[in-house]
């Protein structure tokens, strides 16, 4: 056996040309026949013989042909090369009584013999036996694929395999049998699905075929008038449109059968379900409006009701529920339909004051958008005075000839009324403008430090503010001062920066500028930078000295226009006060047309076949070759492919996605398209190739025959390209190479001699083992 498979190989490894396709008959196109006979029946049983004929217009080195027969009143008893083209090569065919197959094959096992010659000639003859009393009939003699891998092929000496053209036999039976004609319909089913007031499911095409004998003529019936079948009679082959008319339907599930009759047909009538899903489109919840606050005083009256309506803006019937979490506010109505307006309701009763916060989530689980949240906040003053205080602490260096800068300290009234206050120190080297006074908000009051002639080190002092008349008095505030020689002193070579560039992006991206932290002591200054904005960044943001700090902007997500931040530059133990530097960035159009620039325009989805349920993915870059905005959107026609998301601004990036389920083995070609509308170059077509391979199918065709051993032989021996989608195509025993050996047991796996191809996924794992 394994002897055989090496013979085949030799042969296949002597077609030694290029490969440049599959398939295809560069000439005249190769002719199988099968002759036709006609045999009377008796009482005993007759042996006759059925010839195969064969039109070659190039040296054939390999064939596997398959036959199948459609009765069982005759049997196949032996197939003969004897006196055709192939009789001196080696005879691969044998006869399967129980599949009703007779399989032709032969192979050239080496420079010893001569090719399959070309000509017109006979090629093989079928010998068959007629069972006793057989009825009168007509038998057909057709081509077929024969299990495990062969296809119906003839391989000429270019090792390329193509499909011949074939002509069928039969075998008539006494008087054979009277045409008659057989419907047969593809779908056999439909299913439609729309929306309540959308438009109407697009059509669908029934085909009708004679997979009988003579004419077909068939009328088609149905019942329900959203169903229309145009046209509804003819002659088969037909191709009659299947459409539905929703207008004026309620939503629901409808069923109906188109009917598909001619009387003399055998297997008249046949019936197509169609079934029509009429939904309403999803409700979508809009909440109005969708955030709240409220304010009221400690142990006072309730704030006044607030309203919010709860909208259907989508279609459907939305039925919501609403719910919340704190004790303090109720709703009026926690269950409705659309357009109902709720009351929110506050009650205060036992609450101190402070923040509160809650959130309404309103619900439908059949709405688009479910849920959705409406945030309220309740701030709750104290009616009379609270005292707070901003600082709670100060760190100061100051020298022992200079009083440091003075320092603010906000002396805070956090509830109602008319709040006193004084100030005093434990020290007396802090002294207050002014000392006492009353707010109903904030006062700011100035300390004043008297580092002069105190002695070198550290001095702690505390400052207490306090209240007549509110609680949370008295507040402490803690000082740490230290004393030195030469203390540091914070300063910044500017106070302003400029930026302006395009939105989006910027090539070459804007540069960046700095500034100067500058100390002219000898002691460290620790420092740090605070700012607010994100397209705003700053390197090093801190340090402990003497520095350069770069300062960058980041157009990214920002609109046209000028925005604004302050950097504060903050110090400890600096003598002087803190530095703000004030940064603009300008963004305007830019006048010139963006560039569509794609990462590429070729992608590749692989799946193994048997694993097709997931998603292959592949992500595209999409950019803009000049500076500026650049909208995008992207269209295909193929509803297995997806995309992460369709449309944005360059430069973007987007994931588009195959599922592999229902499409063919093989190669499915495809292309989509990115648009840049008002860019110099408009868009960009990308293609792609979804591959849906087999271990064994080395050219990804969707068959595994001998076209993929040549194609590996080529690749070991005369640099042919590598397997499709990638080597491990060409791997059948799964040693993750694809070798001599993989050859070999392809050829024996094709011939049925016993061998099997090993089934690993290295799309996933490329270990078998694991």
């Amino acid at each position: 056996m394994y002897r055989k498979a090496l013979f085949l190989l030799f042969l296949i490894i002597s077609f030694n040309a290029p490969l440049v396709g599959q398939f295809v008959d560069p000439g005249i196109p190769d002719t199988i026949r099968v002759d036709s006979v006609q045999i009377d029946p008796g009482p005993a049983p007759v042996t006759f013989s059925v010839e195969v004929t064969l039109f070659n217009d190039e040296e054939l080195a390999a064939a596997s042909l398959g036959f199948y027969y459609d009765s069982d009143d005759i049997e196949i008893d032996s197939i003969s090369l004897i006196g055709g083209a192939a009789e001196h090569l080696p005879n691969l065919s044998f006869a399967s009584q129980d599949s009703n197959l007779a399989a032709v094959g032969f192979y050239w096992p080496g420079p010893f013999f001569d090719y399959v010659s070309t000509g017109d000639s006979l090629l093989a003859t079928l010998w068959f036996t007629l069972a006793a009393n057989a009825v009168d009939q007509t038998i057909n003699i057709d081509s077929g694929y024969f299990a495990p891998a062969g296809d119906f092929i003839l391989t000429p000496t270019t090792g390329i395999s193509l499909k011949p053209q074939f002509k069928p036999g039969k075998v008539v039976i006494g008087e054979g049998t009277p045409p008659q004609p057989e419907i047969g319909l593809n779908p056999t089913s439909f299913n439609f699905y729309a929306e309540v007031g959308g438009s109407n499911p697009t059509p669908k095409v029934l085909n009708i075929v004679n997979v009988g004998d003579g004419t077909l003529n068939w009328t088609a019936s149905w019942s329900s008038s959203w169903l229309t079948v145009s046209p509804s009679s003819g002659t088969a082959p037909s191709n009659p449109s299947v459409s539905i008319n929703i207008f004026g339907m309620t939503a629901g599930t409808y069923e109906d059968t188109i009917t598909i009759a001619d009387p003399n047909a055998v297997n008249s009538p046949q019936y197509a379900p169609v079934t029509l899903q009429l939904v309403n489109p999803p409700p979508e919840i809009q909440l109005v409006p969708d955030n709240f606050s409220f304010i009221a005083v400690q142990d006072g009256a309730n704030p006044p009701n607030q309203q919010m309506t709860i909208n259907d803006v989508g279609g459907g019937t939305l039925s919501w529920t609403a719910s919340n979490s704190s004790t303090w506010l109720t709703l009026s109505s926690y269950a409705g339909g659309p357009g109902e307006t709720i009351d929110l309701i506050i009650d205060i009763t036992g609450l101190t004051y402070g923040l509160y916060y809650d959130t309404i989530v309103v619900s439908d689980p059949e709405a688009s958008n479910s849920p959705q949240l409406a945030e309220v906040v309740l701030e709750l003053v104290s009616s009379f005075p609270v005292l707070e205080v901003l600082p709670d602490s100060f760190v100061v260096a100051g020298s022992v000839s200079e009083d440091p800068y003075d320092h603010v300290l906000k002396v805070i009234n956090g509830g109602g009324g008319t709040m006193n206050f004084e100030l005093t120190a434990d020290q007396p080297w802090i002294s207050f403008n002014p000392q006492t006074g009353s707010t109903t908000d904030t006062a700011e009051v100035l300390v004043t430090f008297h580092s002069a002639g105190l002695p070198l080190g550290f001095q702690y002092a505390t400052i207490t503010v306090s209240s007549d008349n509110a609680s949370e008095s008295p507040q402490e505030v803690g000082v740490q001062l230290w004393v030195m020689e030469d203390p540091p002193a914070l300063g910044v070579s500017t106070n302003t920066l400029s930026f302006s560039g395009f939105p989006c992006q910027n090539i070459p991206p804007i540069a960046g500028q700095s500034f100067e932290i500058t100390n002219p002591s000898p002691n460290d200054l620790v420092w740090s930078a605070e700012w607010d904005a994100s397209w705003l960044s700053l390197s090093p943001a801190s340090g402990y000295s003497e520095t350069t700090v770069n300062v960058f902007v980041d157009e990214f997500g920002l609109e046209p226009g000028t925005y604004v931040d302050t950097v504060k530059i903050d110090a400890v133990w600096s003598s002087t006060p803190d530095e703000y530097i004030e940064v603009s960035f300008t963004l305007v159009e830019n006048p010139s047309p963006p560039e569509l620039v794609l990462s590429t325009d070729f992608v590749e989805f692989i799946f193994l076949a048997g694993y097709v349920g997931a998603s292959s993915a592949s992500k595209l870059y999409i950019d803009n070759a000049i500076s500026g905005c650049m909208d995008w959107y992207i269209t295909d026609p193929y509803p297995w492919l997806n995309f992460d998301k369709n449309s944005g601004v360059a430069p973007d990036s987007v994931i588009s996605a195959v599922n592999g389920g229902g499409l063919p083995l093989g190669i499915t070609p495809g292309q989509f398209t990115v648009h840049a509308p008002g860019s110099s170059n408009d868009s960009i077509v990308v293609n792609f190739n979804v591959y849906i391979a087999q271990l064994g199918d080395a050219n990804c065709n969707g068959q595994i025959n001998m076209s993929d051993v040549v194609y590996i032989v080529n690749y070991i021996f005369v640099s042919g390209p590598t397997p499709i989608p990638r080597m491990w195509a060409g791997d059948v025993n799964c040693d993750f190479r694809a070798n001599i050996e993989d050859a070999v047991l392809l050829v024996s796996y094709i011939f049925g001699l016993g061998l099997d191809i090993c089934q690993y996924n290295p799309i996933v794992n490329p270990n078998p083992d694991k």
